[in-house]
Order: structure tokens, then sequence, then C-alpha cells
């Protein structure tokens, strides 16, 4: 049971089991440990306490446009740190979260996509459990549980574009979002 009262609390914890924080908001691909505290508050990430492994399960939502798909290149974060992302729309996953409605709420949010303009194929959805090293916060393991799905958006920009964060809450550290369309190399590959 992850029980910790503070921020504190957690980098206390991390620290007597080895896991070095002294990094972590120092660049542009970290998060804080403010950040993960918020995470857990949220039910979005869960802590393994012995060993140390952090759970996320992520939904990847794959839009195409002809040979292409859509990609967030980069994320503005709220301190003006600008964070290199190069992946399929994504989103963590709310405890008990359905990943077809998580794959909904990602372009709502993200995007500021009306529900009514977002169609997801039930049918193209495919999942896989990963266990590696996390960017946002170096050292310490996590295990996600990658969910994929497609979905059609009728009326996004040909070119790049970006848009403003919708529904950031306390510990949310993503103002802005930019994007861009790539040549569909992977398609249907939930690798990114």
């Amino acid at each position: 049971m992850n029980q910790f009262n503070s921020a504190a609390e957690l980098n206390d914890w991390l620290l007597a089991h080895g896991i070095d924080t002294s990094t972590w908001g120092q660049s542009s691909k970290t998060k804080t440990v403010a950040n993960l505290w918020a995470e857990i508050q949220r039910g979005e990430t869960r802590l393994q306490m012995d060993p140390p492994l952090r759970h996320v399960q992520v939904v990847r939502v794959l839009v195409r446009r002809g040979d292409e798909v859509l990609i967030e290149a980069r994320q503005l974060f709220r301190d003006g740190r600008d964070r290199l992302r190069n992946r399929l729309p994504s989103e963590k996953l709310k405890p008990g979260e359905d990943p077809l409605h998580a794959a909904r709420r990602c372009l709502e949010e993200e995007m500021a996509i009306p529900p009514e303009k977002i169609t997801i194929y039930p049918n193209t959805y495919r999942t896989r459990l990963v266990e590696t090293g996390s960017d946002s916060y170096p050292g310490l393991p996590c295990r996600y549980e990658f969910h994929l799905v497609e979905a059609a958006v009728p009326g996004l920009p040909s070119g790049s574009f970006s848009t403003e964060e919708q529904a950031s809450g306390p510990g949310d550290p993503v103002s802005q979002h930019f994007w861009e369309w790539q040549p569909d190399k992977e398609a249907g590959q939930p690798v990114r």
C-alpha cells in the first residue's frame, strides 16, 4: 500500500531504498518527486514497496492521416522546460478506468477535441507489458502496461500544431503539447 503523506516523505523513502532523486526535475526529460507523489495521489501510479517498482498503465492512441501518424513531438512544462516526446498521444489511466475511455479522454484533454468528433476503434485494441527504467524518474524501475488503440479525428490541421493542456490539475507539470505528422513506419506497433 502506498502510504506517503507528502512528497518529502516519498523522497525519504526513495532515498532509503537506494533511489537517487537529486537529478529529478533538473532536466527537460525528468519530473520531480512532487510530480510522482501527485501521480500516486491521483491513482495514476502505484508503487511496489520491496523492491521499489513503479506500476503505470498508459493508453497510446494511433491517429492516422493517409500514410502518416500523429505524434506528440514535445511538451512545454509550466516551469518553462521543454520536453521532447516523439510519441503517440498518450495518457495514464485513472484507477479502474477502461483503456478505450482513457483514449478518448487523452484526445479531449491534450488536444481539446470535442468527444463527438472522436471515433475509437475497439477492434484495434491490444496491450503489452514492458519493464524498464523511467525517463521521467531515473533510477526508479517501472512496469508499464501499454494499451494501444486506433482512433479517427477529422479536421486536424495538416501541418504541425500545438494545443493547451485542458485538464491540468495539481502536480501536472504540462501546459502545452506540440504535434506533428510523421511517416507511418511502425504502423500498429505498440512501441512508441
